[in-house]
């Protein structure tokens, strides 16, 4: 098969039957090519169908038409010929757009360098959507096996990434004894980075708002809030994008934090009781292993509670699996992220 050129575009009008119809809204253009010859802003006229989002053909199926109406898009186009460029565009307009192109080409390249040679082409494809998001060829199928077993959450970028990262940065900067000057500036400096470079989702933009936030606090030696922090990141978000209240991602990403800061420390007090109704198993297991065992497993189980509801109404099921498998893949996962 031909390959396959997939943009997002803003539709101006579309012409029928001798009829000019004006459009608003944004649409998935899929073009035969790799669309080397195309650049953002450029406007650009060819023929081709539209296929729009239709109404649901079961009960309780979700209605696309509702979220189509909340991202402003309007369905995919699939071009049938060669699309003509009306209006090219200036890169000094668009100045950003090229700068970040260029700038994640760059990061996109030494990555694939640096794992070319040993790593087979689905453990490529695992790190380049861990790390930066980008989609490379058996994605979907990836994607599938993650979703079905509940674990979707480490293939996709998202707050667990910079949060890893962060972590990685705070121990080089304490290994080197930096000032708390220093350190609050690094921070902000890697969330903008990472946020610049990556594919952003709504929990990478809810972890580097509160990165930056932590960031200048630490900078000015002020100490922080996290219930504040992750309160000041949801507004911003939803000031940006109302609609975003809708999203799983959202709902998901908030709902997690929200259970790891207060649903851990009752669950692991839970998962404690056996060691302290009967001290002489410390005898046998040594406390200190298991709580931070349990420390990470009781982490996991308070994610997928309060993330259960909230998959099942939006996907229509979940992964009985998905707090074990959690614990065991976390930190292999953060280890892949670090290095």
């Amino acid at each position: 098969e031909p390959p396959r050129f997939r943009a997002m575009a803003e539709m101006i009008q579309s012409i029928g039957n001798n009829e000019v119809l004006p459009c608003s809204g944004t649409v998935t253009v899929f073009i035969d090519g790799d669309g080397g010859e195309f650049s953002i802003g450029d406007i650009v006229k060819g023929v081709g169908w539209l296929r729009g989002v239709g109404e649901p053909h079961n009960p309780g199926e979700v209605d696309f038409r509702v979220r189509s109406y909340r991202t402003d898009h309007g369905g995919n186009i699939s071009v049938a010929g060669n699309l003509e460029v009306v209006e090219k565009a200036t890169e000094a307009n668009h100045f950003y757009s090229v700068f970040r192109k260029r700038v994640c080409a760059w990061v996109d390249k030494n990555l694939l360098d640096s794992i070319a040679n040993i790593a087979p082409a689905k453990i490529q494809t695992l790190i380049v959507a861990m790390t930066t998001g980008r989609e490379l060829t058996g994605y979907k199928g990836l994607r599938q096996n993650f979703s079905t077993s509940g674990l979707s959450h480490f293939l996709a970028i998202s707050g667990f990434n910079l949060a890893v990262l962060f972590g990685a940065v705070w121990v080089c900067m304490e290994f080197l004894h930096f000032p708390w000057l220093v350190r609050g500036w690094f921070l902000m400096t890697t969330a903008f980075v990472f946020l610049f470079v990556v594919d952003v989702e709504t929990s990478v933009l809810r972890a580097g708002m509160a990165g930056i936030l932590v960031g200048m606090s630490v900078a000015c030696d002020r100490g922080w809030r996290a219930d504040g922090m992750l309160a000041i990141a949801a507004i911003f978000t939803l000031c940006c994008d109302p609609w975003a209240a809708w999203n799983p991602g959202f709902q998901l990403s908030y709902a997690a934090v929200l259970a790891l800061r207060y649903g851990s420390g009752p669950i692991l007090n839970v998962l404690l009781i056996p060691w302290n109704l009967f001290p002489n198993l410390a005898k046998f297991i040594p406390g200190s292993m298991t709580r931070s065992l349990f420390t990470a497993f009781s982490a996991s189980i308070a994610a997928w509670l309060v993330s259960t509801p909230i998959t099942e109404s939006h996907f229509g099921s979940v992964s009985v699996w998905a707090a074990v498998a959690s614990t065991v893949l976390a930190p292999l996962a953060a280890v892949i992220t670090v290095l």
